[in-house]
């Protein structure tokens, strides 16, 4: 009877131990998947403040009394 329960024990251990590692891989993944993400992102925070300070540039250009606006 003891073996039979220390088997079954082994067996529950291993169970265990397969499900953590399936869940600590999933959460591999997903920090890996956010992780290009946020670069992803902060990339395109870049650019667009770039973009932001060359049209503040064009507007502050085009307001100046020496810059006459064409029309």
């Amino acid at each position: 009877m003891l073996v039979v329960m220390n088997m079954e024990n082994n067996k529950a251990a291993a169970r265990y131990r397969k499900r953590q590692r399936e869940a600590r891989d999933v959460a591999e993944g997903q920090l890996s998947h956010l992780m290009r993400r946020n670069e992803s992102l902060r990339k395109t925070i870049e650019r667009m403040q770039s973009e932001i300070a060359e049209l503040k540039s064009a507007v502050l250009a085009g307001n100046k009394p020496n810059n006459p606006v064409v029309t």
